[in-house]
């Protein structure tokens, strides 16, 4: 029952944790074996973060849904689901169960640590041999940060950063769906990615390109995993623009595809893709600033994404007109809001989809996907997602006489 304490039996059948609890309500999920990992995700084909076991987690399934399941394991684990819960600690009894089971500690162990020991002495010099190649003299007095010597022997990782692939002033000719990244091997559970893209300046009629995340299973060849999203081309190499992307893995090979979507122009990337430790529960793209000149035909807003303004606008719109602006690619919750104080006329804004070639396979491009309206004088606000990227913002004024000058921002909402 909703609120209760419960246990969820968890199996290689993903289950969704939120179906157990009170909307918006927190719980702590709590893994009592002694060996076994459960993991979980936000996808019910995908759960990659680990449980250990004799874990716990606390998390909020109100925003997204919770999976959880042995990943694949062929073993069952009764866990407990604690509403509100906030604190668990495993038993003593449990403690020495779970090192018992997995051979610590043992009297042989001791014994071969014990010969070692005695066989170093107080010779720093051997002792850092012990430790593993190369020798670790310098990381043990603590006059060098050997990063490379530190994860080789051992010593846990920071983010544990591996690049996957990189290029600079990387051409795609119009129509291409270049291949940027083909199958790399995932072994870590988080991915991040950079992207500069350009076309050359005041040229082209779609500035826009398709970038394609794709995972696989390498035993099966299968997709176990797809996200694109719509990410728009700098106006010349003068005012190229950035994206940063990152999120979870979602399978153990990683592909990335980018599409030129210009009909005539060729497009310049500079990228990079990296495998991290870092875990993320969630996917997030963002272009953090505008450039000085605005993608071709288009006009840019203001605001400053990277501070959490995606767009702000105080347009001058005639009677029965509307104008537009290009909003920063993004692919998370923003709060809309529209404030027409003291404007004679009511005011309008609708967010388009940003051509009527279809980036987003809509079915009448370009098409509407929110609008909110304000009486004269009056102010509105809605929360909205995007859908994955780049998005049109147009605003009318609906009155036949009076110039308006309404307020327009979009503020990210954080996870």
């Amino acid at each position: 029952m909703p609120g209760i304490l419960q246990i969820v039996q968890v199996t290689r059948t993903p289950q969704r944790i939120q179906t157990f609890m009170v909307q918006n309500e927190s719980f702590m999920l709590v893994n009592p074996d002694i060996t076994n990992n459960i993991f979980i995700g936000n996808d019910p084909g995908s759960q990659l973060i680990a449980v250990p076991a004799l874990g716990s987690i606390t998390l909020d399934a109100s925003k997204h849904d919770v999976w959880v399941s042995t990943n694949g394991g062929s073993f069952t684990v009764n866990a407990y689901l604690m509403p509100n819960g906030s604190n668990w600690v495993p038993s003593p009894a449990q403690v020495a169960a779970q090192i018992n089971a997995l051979g610590l500690a043992k009297d042989t162990t001791l014994q071969t640590t014990n010969t070692n020991t005695s066989a170093t002495a107080s010779n720093v010099n051997t002792v850092n041999t012990t430790l593993g190649v190369p020798a670790q003299t310098a990381d043990v007095n603590g006059v060098s940060t050997n990063v490379v010597g530190l994860t080789t022997n051992g010593i846990p990782p920071l983010r544990g950063t591996n690049n996957l692939g990189n290029a600079t002033g990387q051409t795609i000719t119009t129509g291409v769906n270049a291949t940027l990244v083909n199958a790399a091997s995932i072994s870590k559970p988080g991915f991040e990615a950079v992207f500069q893209l350009n076309i050359p300046a005041a040229a082209g009629t779609v500035p826009f390109g398709i970038l394609q995340v794709i995972w696989t299973d390498s035993n099966t060849g299968l997709t176990v995993g797809q996200k694109q999203y719509i990410i728009t081309s700098g106006n010349g190499p003068s005012n190229v623009l950035t994206y940063y992307l990152s999120g979870p893995c979602r399978g153990n090979q990683l592909t990335v595809k980018l599409r030129n979507q210009d009909p005539a122009q060729t497009m310049t990337v500079t990228w990079a893709v990296n495998q991290t430790s870092h875990t993320y529960l969630v996917d997030r793209l963002l272009q953090p600033l505008y450039a000085t000149t605005a993608p071709i035909t288009f006009t840019n807003p203001s605001g400053n994404p990277s501070k959490g303004l995606l767009f702000s606008s105080t347009p001058t719109i005639g009677p029965n007109t509307s104008t537009t602006r290009l909003c920063a690619a993004f692919n998370g919750k923003v709060k809309v809001n529209l404030d027409n104080t003291v404007q004679l006329n009511s005011c309008a804004v609708q967010i388009n989809t940003p051509s009527a070639t279809g980036l987003y396979e809509e079915a009448s491009p370009p098409t509407s996907t929110m609008k909110i309206t304000a009486a004269a004088g009056g102010q509105s606000q809605i929360e909205w997602a995007f859908p994955g990227g780049a998005m049109v913002v147009q605003i009318f004024n609906q009155a036949a006489t009076n110039n308006i000058t309404p307020n327009v921002t979009m503020t990210i909402v954080e996870y």
